[in-house]
């Protein structure tokens, strides 16, 4: 049915009570309408039985010849009737389970509506039912309300504003707190975001804890935490036979883990499995990040700066909360390297009230670069102060350092960066580089062997690490 495939959230498991019982019953003469059609319909919506009866009669003289009418009743509801002017009791039937579906499991009604582009017309229901909503069906409703309404509006304050109402009715509403860390980040406040991550920890108990592992998956990408992130999506791939839990091309988490973990085979492996279409313009976007991402790992420069470009068309035209907010400014290092100054310029001139991490520390790349040290020093300071519990400009600044000499500055930055990334390979290796560089083998050894945990199948890591291993000193 096109309403289950296009609800998949976490609010279709939210286990929500109609008031209704017994099994589906509808009651019309013969007119052609299959009874079932419209049983099958609901039960495959709601996934629990639902008592309706109804009525389908041809209209009075004085309607349209051969126009039609299906009335519904049911516990709870409103009687309703829904006029087909055409006769067709299919087009009938598909109304009055459209409204049923509405009043019974509001919030994925308005899901639904949301994959239709139907923003406003979510955003008027979801107002519209909140006051017969409580608890965990309130908190889902205002949930997908508030997507809808960023859909419709670009007003994160607003959809914010929404979920943290959500909380209040549910404090474990799972989805509505991914959504705070999500929107927090999207609209350049990272280090919101990255509290809200530790709020849903402590709500959840720890980690593993209640809440399923996947409403981590941005928390994860800022921290840097990338083996528990293809881990997290990957398992929810599997217990939703494929679906995914949240909307959009979920299944590009994971080689886009695998590349950042700087293992390309694996990425390429499991880019390979998954069917892309080539009318899904997200879809599109995302096979574009992960080859871009390939491309970078294995030193192809000008694949990976034309594989952004190509990204970047896509995303002029769609917005994965998830996945893009940063990625311009991913694209604009790959022009740079391949010599387009100007394009590079272009792809960082984000909103000024936008301001991420990633896009500061790669501006400060750039800048240096061109041999502005100064300026680039600037960049990274603020790249760290404004998500001071974020990892990346700190190691983005020892990077950097190490360039221009200041060993000792630099291994304070990837120490520094090992803290608030304690899963992220790159500082370890590129802190036990400084030891190799300062005389300390022995100590580069641990880091070395450290990263291994969290880069696997990193080959320079894996040459460097040998090279220590067989010395003698």
């Amino acid at each position: 049915m096109s309403l289950q495939a296009a609800t998949r959230s976490s609010t279709e498991k939210s286990q929500l009570n109609s008031g209704w019982d017994g099994e589906i019953r509808l009651e019309v003469p013969e007119t052609g309408l299959s009874i079932g059609e419209i049983s099958h319909f609901l039960r495959s919506q709601f996934g629990h039985d639902v008592y309706i009866e109804g009525d389908l009669v041809s209209m009075p003289a004085s309607m349209p010849a051969g126009a039609v009418a299906l009335s519904v009743r049911g516990t709870g509801l409103v009687p309703k009737r829904f006029i087909q002017p055409d006769g067709n009791p299919h087009a009938a039937a598909r109304a009055a389970a459209e409204y049923i579906y509405g009043q019974v499991r509001p919030a994925l009604w308005v899901a639904y509506l949301g994959t239709k582009f139907r923003n406003r017309e979510a955003m008027e229901f979801a107002k519209a039912a909140l006051g017969r909503t409580t608890g965990r069906e309130r908190a889902r409703l205002l949930d997908v309300w508030a997507t809808a309404h960023l859909n419709e509006t670009g007003d994160f304050e607003v959809a914010l504003g929404l979920l943290r109402e959500a909380l209040r009715a549910d404090p474990k509403d799972w989805g509505s707190r991914e959504g705070i860390i999500e929107f927090s980040r999207a609209s350049g406040h990272e280090e919101e975001a990255w509290r809200a991550g530790e709020a849903l920890r402590a709500t959840a108990g720890g980690r593993p804890g209640l809440a399923p592992e996947v409403r981590y998956n941005v928390w994860d990408q800022m921290t840097w935490n990338l083996g528990e992130l293809a881990r997290a999506y990957q398992a929810d791939l599997d217990t939703t036979a494929g679906a995914g839990t949240d909307f959009g091309p979920t299944w590009a988490f994971i080689p886009m883990a695998e590349a950042l973990q700087h293992d390309p085979a694996a990425a390429e492996h499991s880019l390979a499995l998954v069917p892309i279409s080539d009318k899904a313009v997200g879809e599109q976007f995302a096979q574009h990040w992960v080859r871009a991402l390939i491309a970078n790992e294995r030193g192809e420069l000008p694949t990976a700066a034309r594989e952004w470009q190509s990204a970047l068309a896509d995303y002029q035209v769609t917005f994965n909360l998830d996945m893009a907010p940063t990625a311009p400014c991913y694209a604009a290092v790959a022009l740079e390297r391949t010599g387009q100054h100007a394009a590079a310029d272009a792809a960082l001139a984000l909103p000024r009230d936008r301001r991420y991490v990633d896009c500061l520390r790669f501006r400060a790349d750039i800048l240096d670069g061109r041999g502005d040290w100064a300026g680039a020093q600037s960049m990274y300071a603020q790249s760290v102060e404004i998500a001071p519990d974020l990892p990346a400009g700190r190691y983005s600044w020892g990077i950097a350092l190490v360039k221009h000499g200041d060993l000792v500055g630099a291994a304070t930055k990837f120490k520094d960066a090992n803290e608030k990334g304690p899963h992220w390979a790159d500082p370890l290796k590129s802190w036990g580089d400084v030891l190799v560089k300062q005389g300390k083998p022995k100590y580069a050894l641990v880091k070395y062997n450290e990263a291994l945990k969290y880069a696997p199948n990193w080959r320079q890591l894996h040459e460097a690490r040998d090279a220590i291993a067989k010395r003698k000193d």
